[in-house]
């Protein structure tokens, strides 16, 4: 479900803030809405240019 180029560090990330002690289901609830923003911006800002039917001169 998520995706693995933002999912890996940020579910790191918050389990090293928690000590660990997040379950999966809450570790996949609050990660996913990062998660869900990571991408979209990196949609945006990077892969929409890259998909244009004429290129950039």
């Amino acid at each position: 479900m998520h995706d693995k180029f933002h999912g890996f560090p940020v579910q790191q990330l918050l389990v090293l803030g928690s000590g660990g002690t997040l379950g999966p289901w809450t570790l996949s609830a609050l990660s996913l809405p990062v998660i869900l923003v990571m991408a979209a911006g990196r949609w945006l800002l990077v892969e929409k240019l890259f998909h244009r039917k004429d290129p950039p001169v």
